[in-house]
């Protein structure tokens, strides 16, 4: 779950239980300051949102970059939809 969802353990977790149908605070076993937890939560999104950028920037420059796409293409033998799926 962590790798698929490329979340943290605790996001994981979360993400489970809510599958489940549980309610994961009720076993939480020690308190977090929602404060604390807040400014956690909105560094870790400023995080994601750099990466996705940095993606961004690289995917497109892979396109601009013919040697890279044949590098990809030909040497690796990777075809568009797998380039397209993994935001190579």
């Amino acid at each position: 779950m962590m790798e698929i969802e490329r979340a943290d353990y605790r996001d994981a977790a979360q993400i489970l239980a809510k599958q489940a149908g549980l309610e994961i605070k009720d076993y939480q076993t020690k308190q977090v300051n929602p404060e604390k937890r807040e400014k956690e939560g909105a560094e870790k999104e400023k995080y994601k949102r750099m990466l996705r950028l940095a993606q961004e920037y690289f995917v497109q420059e892979l396109q601009n970059n013919q040697y890279a796409s044949e590098y990809l293409k030909q040497k690796r033998q990777l075809g568009d939809d797998i380039i397209s799926t993994w935001g190579l």
